[in-house]
């Protein structure tokens, strides 16, 4: 494995799709975006399921407050309902929102990359895509699938450098604490409780003088992907 760039092995190619993307090489990324959130979901629901039981409990209390009678095992299962229902609904919304957006959106707002491997490795989809949103480009959303391709890591490096090299401000919301962390070993820092954060553009360093400081970059990106 290369560890600055997370790729399989060094025969390992590396693919830019021309966006807008054709309908059917568009549904894959989709996919893979929905499966990225599945997984994603799945290794946090220790973090989450508590919170949809407990509003699981408070709908109860309020049941009986109204005199009707709600069992336990009823209660337990309406919060897996729930979870699942969040996990599968916001997985489709956001392949699908992704996949349209690869089929009519250009090159600047998506940054589509596909990694494939002759020596047997997986084949990897990832993009990150943003919006304008006022003096600041919002990161509407980066995924990799499958995780630990180097996919992540290689198009959350193009949009860092997109965004110092027109000067953007880049603003996201983090869906978990480790996520947040990871975010901040590339520069976010929160802006409002931890899972809102902002990154400030950084100055382009010149070309002589970039090798270093882009070997950081690269394995501190490694690490957050």
């Amino acid at each position: 494995m290369a560890p600055e760039t997370g790729l399989h092995c060094s025969e390992c190619v590396i693919e830019e799709p021309f966006v807008p993307m054709p309908w059917s090489a568009a549904r894959k990324f989709g996919s893979g975006h929905a499966a990225a959130i599945v997984d994603q979901a799945v290794r946090g629901v220790h973090r989450t399921l508590p919170a949809w039981l407990a509003a699981a409990v408070a709908g109860a209390a309020v049941l009986r407050a109204t005199g009707r009678s709600v069992s336990p095992p009823k209660v337990g299962a309406a919060a897996v309902c729930v979870q699942v229902g969040w996990i599968v609904g916001f997985a489709v919304v956001s392949g699908g929102r992704t996949a349209l957006r690869l089929n009519r959106l250009d090159g600047q707002a998506m940054i589509p990359v596909r990694i494939s491997c002759p020596a047997g490795g997986p084949e990897v989809r990832a993009c990150a895509h943003h919006s304008s949103l006022g003096r600041a480009h919002y990161v509407d959303g980066v995924f990799a699938w499958p995780r630990g391709g180097g996919g992540g890591s290689w198009v959350l490096r193009r949009l860092l450098a997109l965004a110092d090299e027109n000067g953007w401000t880049l603003t996201l919301t983090a869906l978990s604490p480790r996520t947040a962390a990871s975010y901040r070993r590339v520069g976010f820092r929160p802006v409002a409780w931890i899972y809102f954060m902002r990154r400030e553009p950084v100055a382009v360093v010149p070309a002589a003088a970039r090798g270093g400081a882009s070997r950081a970059l690269m394995w501190e990106i490694s690490r957050a992907w």
